[in-house]
């Protein structure tokens, strides 16, 4: 630590020699203006003195030569040129602070900017990769998770709903700057049901910087949202129907309102989904509850209806020049009825069969409230301070019940007086979570090429959750006592940071930042008090970001970050969830967090990329593997850690623009890639290619209409020991805009592609000596899905990229079984 503070010290030491003049640029609401150019001038003849840029807080730093007096100019694209009133230096060395200067927007050239001055689709920085969707023809309408399935090195597993990034699990998702803490499946869930119609863009984070937190080995995606910046009051409505297996609707009102000092905000969303799936299994195992080898052939259907709503309500208020105050409201409700009808014969030894039918009939519902407050500040050294805080409260209910027959070739039943076997079972699961959050950040510019960030924050999350299995035995329900449990879970996360910045030249760059974070999870029995998970775990991140600016339209830069990914409440949670009458979905209390090293190299330049991502996991988490109970009596299905994985991931952007108005872009990642498994009965190691190819073409037509196609397709990949076929998709939409309003017209799976393998066994040898094929056909194999969207905005109609007040941060830690 002693280099970089003398490098600090004579940095300050040999640039505080002249006068500075620092100040913040900002919108007519008070909104910063990141990124545009300040020039000072000297008053007497408007000659050149000194100039910069703004950062992305709206905040410029400029050095006078001499003591005189000067003026500044502003211009900016989308703005009136504005400038400041002629003001006097009087020494060398002294610092003079600017009133705020405001912009007004320049109408227009807005209107030239749509046409002229797009920003690329996907854009490269240090971090990762920002892709932007708010004009995409298949956003409105769609779901988040269904912009996410067409992002470049993205994979979803429909089946356990998760995610993968780059072939990697362990993906941390953020909402705005904010992480969501929600087990992996669960934030699957939520992202299903989160429209897209306010998308702006997509960020795929694989090298955050010490701001962030260190959660998510293979990465941060941070979706962000679209706010209005306009004066007076503005709403927008946007109102969609569909069909596919079922009927689909959803829409979304918004309502702003602007003063000056004052803005208001208020969303509403409501999503409807009837939806359907069916799934095939191909089995051969050797259980010993069974006797022997069987072989069992499964057909599983599953219809489902999904509602949810979402509101919220934000405030922002100036409380002075250099103060604003941002309150925030959320809540959020999610319902889901479905019901399984599964059918399956068993093939044992002897030529003996038996046949189960079954009916599952299942009713998840959670919801979530959300309140937080931040305070933005700029002190009269130049220097910005953030306070924030979030309080939530997240409940969850999935009761289930089940209705089974299982019997031979005769009708009798099976293991006649066996809990496993009854009839009639039910499930039951409630969870609890509670989380408060508190943080504070403070940067300060020492100097035009030198900054510094540095920040504390604390976590604290509560998780009390019960679940468990009853069967019907002779006219009672008994409790099944390998599958009931209730826990609490009290987590403790204190995180410290620091990061410097530093302009070593006009084409270099350098950014280099350290993170500690110290967690303590603790696990009891509350009806036991018995103590079953104790864990205090200390850890640095480093990382390190050196950018080279080759030419004004091209830089490459390289990036190192170390990275964690702990293992969520439901991750370690002991107790089960039916899946048969021989399996169950459980956790692992011996579960260890993975810890991922990267190093990424990246040359772009506008809508151009190419960058190499290399990567090594040290007890990386897979999820839905396969092991046996201790009575060899079930088979239980949950997390384990792998030994280690190595991938070697190439990313290729190019963008190609056959005429004025046809477009595409072709997205290509994937690379060689590793693991060691030694969970399973027999170790294995296994090395093999995947990838990822993304394109998208766009029509401009006349009379404002445009057509959008677009399609990906995954190759083969692993999760743990378990492989999982190629699949893709192709979705297609037009969009018509009119005198008041748009509508347009889409096609999600138009050539009914999106069918899933996956095979268990195939790599090495499995629990029971399992070897089974799973193929899932999705609603759009019956049909595609196709949805008519209107949309139309009152008022003004600027809307813009929210502005985070937390700068890079995240929402709460929440786990939910």
């Amino acid at each position: 630590m002693k280099t970089p503070l003398l490098l600090l010290l004579l940095s300050v030491a040999s640039f505080g020699v002249n006068a500075q003049v620092s100040g913040r640029i900002t919108t007519t609401t008070g909104a910063p203006v990141p990124f545009v150019p300040v020039v000072l001038l000297h008053s007497r003849d408007t000659t050149l003195a000194d100039a910069g840029a703004t950062d992305e807080r709206g905040a410029y730093r400029l050095n006078a030569p001499k003591s005189g007096s000067y003026l500044l100019k502003i211009s900016g694209l989308g703005y009136q040129p504005a400038y400041s009133s002629v003001f006097s230096l009087p020494a060398s060395g002294a610092a003079h602070e600017m009133e705020n200067i405001v912009l007004s927007e320049d109408t227009r050239q807005l209107a030239e900017l749509v046409v002229r001055s797009a920003k690329p689709t996907i854009q490269q920085t240090p971090e990762g990769t920002i892709i932007r969707v708010a004009n995409s023809v298949l956003a409105r309408g769609n779901t988040v998770l269904g912009m996410l399935q067409q992002s470049p090195g993205i994979t979803i597993d429909y089946r356990n709903n998760s995610l993968a990034l780059n072939g990697k699990s362990g993906v941390a998702v953020m909402l705005n700057g904010k992480l969501l803490r929600l087990p992996p499946d669960q934030v699957v869930s939520f992202l299903n049901g989160m429209s897209a119609n306010n998308l702006a863009s997509i960020e795929l984070l694989t090298t955050p910087g010490a701001g962030h937190d260190a959660e998510g080995t293979a990465g941060i995606i941070n979706i962000v949202t679209q706010t209005h910046e306009n004066q007076g009051t503005n709403a927008s409505l946007t109102l969609t129907g569909g069909y596919g297996w079922g009927e689909k609707g959803n829409g979304t009102a918004t309502v702003t309102h602007q003063n000056g000092r004052f803005s208001l905000f208020a969303s509403y969303s409501f999503l409807r989904d009837r939806t359907y799936s069916s799934i095939g299994i191909d089995s051969r195992q050797d259980m010993p509850f069974f006797g022997g080898p069987l072989h069992v052939l499964v057909r599983n259907t599953t219809q489902a209806r999904q509602t949810n709503h979402d509101a919220q309500v934000s405030a922002d208020w100036r409380v002075s020049a250099r103060s604003a105050l941002r309150a925030q409201v959320s809540r959020n409700t999610s319902s889901r009825l479905s019901t399984d009808w599964n059918t399956a014969r068993y093939y044992l030894v002897k030529d003996s069969v038996l046949y189960f039918n079954g009916e599952i009939n299942g009713d998840n519902r959670w919801q979530s409230t959300t309140g937080s407050l931040d305070l933005n500040t700029r002190l009269r050294n130049g220097a910005s301070f953030h306070a924030g805080a979030d309080r939530i409260y997240f409940s969850s209910e999935s009761p289930s019940e089940v209705r089974a027959t299982f019997a031979d070739d005769s009708g009798e039943p099976a293991g006649s007086g066996d809990s496993l076997l009854a009839p009639r079972q039910r499930g039951y699961a409630r969870t609890g979570i509670q989380v408060n959050v508190g943080k504070v950040d403070y940067v300060q510019e020492l100097s035009r090429r030198w900054k510094i960030d540095a920040g504390l924050k604390g976590t604290f999350t509560r998780n009390q959750s019960e679940a468990g299995i009853q069967s019907l035995l002779n006219g009672q329900w008994v409790n099944r006592t390998e599958t009931t449990g209730e826990l609490v879970m009290r987590e403790r996360i204190g995180a410290a940071y620091v990061s410097a910045k530093s302009v070593l030249s006009p084409a270099l760059t350098l950014i280099f930042g350290l993170r500690f974070e110290y967690a303590h999870t603790r696990m009891t029995d509350p009806q036991t008090q018995a103590l079953l998970v104790d864990r205090k775990q200390g850890i640095f991140f480093p990382n390190l970001s050196l950018v080279v600016r080759m030419t004004d339209q091209s830089e490459l830069s390289v990036s190192f970050s170390k990275r964690i990914n702990r293992p969520t409440y439901q991750d370690l949670a002991s107790f089960v969830r039916y899946s048969d009458p021989s399996a169950v979905y459980t956790g692992n209390p011996l579960l260890r967090s993975g810890i991922t090293t990267n190093l990424r190299v990246a040359y772009s330049r506008p809508a151009y990329v190419l960058s190499l991502l290399l990567s090594q996991d040290d007890n990386p988490i897979a999820r839905y593997q396969l092991s046996e109970s201790p009575l060899r009596n079930l088979l239980y299905v949950g997390p384990q850690n792998l030994a280690w994985q190595k991938n070697i991931t190439l990313q290729l952007t190019l963008p190609w623009k056959v005429s004025d108005w046809w477009t595409m872009s072709y997205d290509l990642s994937g690379g060689w890639r590793s693991f060691r498994a030694d969970h399973t009965p027999a170790p294995v190691e296994k090395n093999y290619i995947g990838y990822s190819l993304n394109t998208t073409h766009t029509l401009t037509l006349p009379q404002k209409w445009a057509v959008e196609v677009s399609g990906w397709l995954a190759s083969a990949t692993y999760n743990g020991t378990i492989r999982v076929g190629a699949m893709g998709a192709v979705n297609a939409g037009v969009r018509k805009e009119l005198k008041k309003g748009r509508i347009q017209l889409t096609v999600t799976d138009l050539l009914r592609t999106l069918h899933i393998d996956s095979y268990y066994g195939a790599v090495t040898q499995e629990a029971f000596s399992i070897r089974n094929h799973v193929g899932i056909d999705t609603e759009s194999r019956v049909f595609p899905i196709v949805k008519l969207t209107w949309s139309r905005s009152f008022g003004s109609t600027g809307l813009t990229k929210r502005q985070d007040d937390s700068p890079k941060e995240e929402r709460s830690r929440l786990t939910n079984p």
